[in-house]
């Protein structure tokens, strides 16, 4: 028997939307997308490999500064700057 949607208690229509939304991620992972969201109140991205990465300023700067540390410890040069884009005259 099919039941109308407002039908549905809200705990069964959380649940569905729950259901859907790790669907999708499961889906978009698959295809080799990141995913972005809440853990525990903090942002993070998730890769399709499913490696969970903090977005959080601190993290992301004590991530940054230890990748310049090992980056340096290599004998790695940092990249030049870019070049501003020139306005086409054609």
């Amino acid at each position: 028997m099919t039941r109308a949607i407002t039908d549905l208690s809200w705990h069964e229509l959380s649940a569905i939307a729950e259901h859907a939304g790790a669907v999708a991620i499961e889906k978009a992972h698959d295809a080799g997308l990141s995913t972005y969201g809440l853990l525990e109140g903090h942002a993070v991205i998730v890769s399709p490999a499913r490696k969970i990465r903090s977005l959080e300023p601190a993290v992301l700067a004590a991530e940054d500064a230890a990748t310049r540390t090992k980056d340096a410890a290599a004998g790695a040069t940092a990249s030049p700057p870019a070049k501003p884009l020139q306005k086409s005259h054609a």
